[in-house]
């Protein structure tokens, strides 16, 4: 599977971290709040910088941690993003860098899409990133080339 080519780590400087209380924090743009300093969290918000700066999307257009309902169960995205018309886009699974990506990432991301019905899925440790986009027409996913400029989507 060919993996997307995405250069988060150019996005670091764009950050906003600092240490509070001998705690290190950074900031998220989207919920406009300082967050514990994790793996997870840092990668979000690499993403978050990538997505505004190279592909448009205004923070407006994302969501961060959605709770929604898979099979019952509470769960939580990771990342949304939405269309010009505010409709669910793009949905995202992160997970920390030293975190492998492999079929039940993927299981996990289907499993939410279960309910959410996006066009887009994208899973990323930061080292490695996949994207599927749906095809009506075969019924299935298929690999993603490129992520879609907000203007696109």
């Amino acid at each position: 599977m060919k993996a997307l080519e995405v250069p988060l780590l150019a996005y670091q400087e764009q950050l906003q971290i600092r240490t509070l209380e001998g705690q290190k924090q950074i900031f998220d743009p989207v919920r406009r709040k300082w967050l514990v300093l994790q793996a997870e969290e840092w990668l979000r918000q690499l993403w978050i910088q990538y997505l505004q700066a190279e592909k448009a999307y205004p923070f407006s257009k994302m969501q961060v941690e959605k709770g929604l309902a898979v099979y019952g169960q509470k769960q939580r995205t990771d990342l949304l993003l939405f269309d010009k018309e505010s409709r669910p886009s793009v949905l995202f699974e992160l997970k920390a860098p030293r975190q492998a990506l492999n079929e039940l990432v993927l299981d996990q991301i289907m499993r939410y899409n279960s309910s959410l019905q996006m066009p887009y899925l994208i899973i990323s440790n930061g080292r490695q990133n996949y994207g599927f986009v749906w095809n009506g027409k075969l019924k299935a996913y298929e690999v993603l080339r490129e992520i879609p400029f907000y203007a696109e989507n």
